[in-house]
């Protein structure tokens, strides 16, 4: 049964930092809606190829409703520096805030996180192999 060890291997993703082979790491982004707006959309851009396994975004046009939180699976590059990323968040109030933020965070400990513009408080911290961006209401 070959497909056991990989199936192990997802199962653990939550609990620890996972490699599926010798190149690539798994991680997750957590984007926690602590506001009083509906995110109506939310977009990842500026994925390096490169860095992003089967790039692509994570979150392409998500709606997360207030008070949640939603989360992806990242695969990335061992051999990456940063996998740095844009996400645009489009509320329900009309308001849009832009940051950019690391997803190698929780392995190599540098954020790169820039708050480019919006109204929210956002934040971010890092628990095992998690990246967890919280927006909240100024």
């Amino acid at each position: 049964m070959a497909f056991l060890p990989t199936l192990d291997k997802i199962l653990r993703v939550g609990e620890n930092l996972v490699s599926d082979d010798d190149d690539h790491q798994v991680t997750i982004l957590q984007l926690d809606n602590k506001s009083n707006s509906d995110i109506m959309d939310a977009t990842m851009s500026s994925m390096d190829e490169f860095d992003w396994v089967r790039a692509g975004p994570l979150f392409d046009r998500a709606y997360i409703p207030s008070k949640t939180s939603q989360e992806r699976i990242a695969k990335l590059n061992k051999n990456a520096l940063h996998c740095p990323f844009e996400m645009t968040l489009m509320f329900s109030d009309g308001t849009i805030d832009k940051f950019r933020m690391h997803q190698k965070y929780p392995i190599d400990r540098c954020a790169g996180f820039q708050h480019f513009n919006g109204p929210h408080d956002i934040s971010y911290a890092r628990n095992k192999n998690k990246v967890i961006i919280t927006i909240k209401d100024k």
